[in-house]
This record gives C-alpha cells, structure tokens and sequence, in this order.
C-alpha cells in the first residue's frame, strides 16, 4: 500500500488509509521519525472498527475481538500528515513504540487503559485520566500506583487535588532530596468536571 499523505485540516475515509500488520506498521512509522527532529507524531489512538472484515483476513471477527490502530505523523517541513493503519487484537502483547520513542508514552498508556492493550517493553505503563469508558473501572485515583522512592533519605510530598485557573484539578506528587525536586507525577483528571 502506498503511503497516504493529507494537508492538516482535511478529511479522509477511515477505508482510504493502508493498514498493515503491526510489526511492519511499527518498523514504519519509526523508521520515518529516526532522524528527523521536524516530524512528529501527532496522534496515535484506537478504536473498534464496526465491519466484520479487517483487511488481508478471510475471518469475520467480532468487534471486541480487533482494534484499529491508527497513527499520524506532522512533518513540520511539508506541513503534510502521514496516515498509516494497523488491526491487532487486545489480547496480544505487543512491542511497544515507547521503548524506542518516547513521543508515544500517553498514547500507548490511554490504549491500555482503554482498551487493555498490553505491551512488553514499556517502561510506564499507568493509567492517564480514569475516562468513563475506560476498560478496567477498579482502577480509580484512589488507587492510583504513584512512583514511590523507597529510600529514607528522600521523602515524598503530596499536593492538591488542586486548581490551577486555567489547567483541570491535579493532584501533584514530589519526591524530594531536601529541597532538590528529584521526580514529580502529575496525575490530571483528579476531579470529572463534567
């Protein structure tokens, strides 16, 4: 399939955009941003197409049984976006494009989150807001798995939820070598403000 290239602000059918097996999907897309500090990716999301075929499969698969993986890449240079595609199942494991970029952290944590998407190398993999759809609703921010140190000379400090003005209520969590900030935790979304 020949790359697909639109203008940013334009439309295009969900069918028009090439969809490949994830593995080459993967190798693609990060082999367009080796090197190149002018591209980007701009959005990586999923979603549960609603045909009974993928492409390149003879089954019919049932909606919970695929997600359609669909990524976009800015190049600052062209002003174009690049389109690419991939169907995989939630129930594989797959590598995940974090451990080779780091641009695609939150996508990937909201894909598990959403969707339960597993991966086998990223290095973060928490949840990002507690959306109302989200897969798994046991996970709540009272129980949000925040980085602990572990160590007595460095010590932990918890601020908020609060509200910044113009950003949504967070809960900020510090940890701390005296009054050197060694690693701070943002978790939005503390607060659904409807």
């Amino acid at each position: 399939m020949e790359d697909l290239f639109i203008q940013n602000n334009s439309t295009v059918a969900l069918s028009e955009i090439p969809e490949l097996p994830y593995e080459a999907f993967m190798a693609g897309v990060l082999d367009r941003l080796s090197g190149h500090a002018e591209r980007h990716c701009v959005l990586y999301f999923g979603y549960r197409p609603t045909s009974d075929q993928t492409a390149g499969t003879d089954q019919p698969l049932t909606r919970e049984d695929r997600l359609k993986l669909i990524c976009c890449l800015a190049d600052d240079k062209t002003h174009l976006v690049q389109l690419t595609s991939s169907v995989v199942s939630p129930a594989e494991t797959l590598a995940s494009f974090t451990a080779q970029h780091h641009n695609f952290e939150l996508f990937e944590r909201e894909l598990h989150e959403q969707f339960g998407l597993k991966y086998t190398d990223h290095p973060w993999l928490k949840p990002v807001r507690y959306a109302h759809d989200r897969l798994d609703k046991g996970q709540r921010i009272e129980n949000y798995p925040f980085c602990r140190s572990g160590s007595e000379e460095l010590h932990e400090v918890g601020v908020g939820p609060i509200h910044a003005g113009i950003i949504e209520p967070g809960h900020f969590r510090f940890i701390c070598n005296g009054e050197q900030i060694m690693h701070l935790e943002i978790q939005l979304g503390y607060q659904h403000r409807g």
